[in-house]
């Protein structure tokens, strides 16, 4: 099933990937916001009250704000993916006569 999901999105057109882009850019944002300060609010309860926060639910909380975390960055990771697919779209393969494009300040090569 995950691979149908995979061929699904990869073969979207320009607009879909443009919509799937801006989905997991949102839900990136949705699952990191204010992530930071919770877990350094969680890890300074851990560290000041150590063994009582920790049976009062702290070492909860902190592995599910690890798991948002890497809900985070597989958002992060897919917005990315989308982004690099779209610009495969959107960008002209490059022509087979088309020189390459040397970086400023290169030497040039003979023909």
């Amino acid at each position: 099933m995950l691979k149908q999901v995979w061929r699904a999105m990869t073969s979207l057109r320009w607009w879909g990937l443009f919509f799937l882009c801006g989905l997991f850019f949102m839900l990136f944002g949705l699952a990191s916001y204010n992530l930071f300060a919770l877990v350094k609010a969680n890890f300074s309860l851990l560290v000041e009250y150590g063994w009582m926060a920790a049976q009062d639910g702290g070492l909860q909380q902190f592995f599910e704000l690890l798991g948002l975390s890497y809900l985070s960055l597989l958002f992060w990771v897919l917005f990315k993916y989308c982004e690099t697919l779209l610009v495969r779209e959107l960008t002209p393969a490059p022509s087979a006569s088309a020189a390459p494009i040397s970086p400023p300040g290169a030497p040039s090569r003979p023909r």
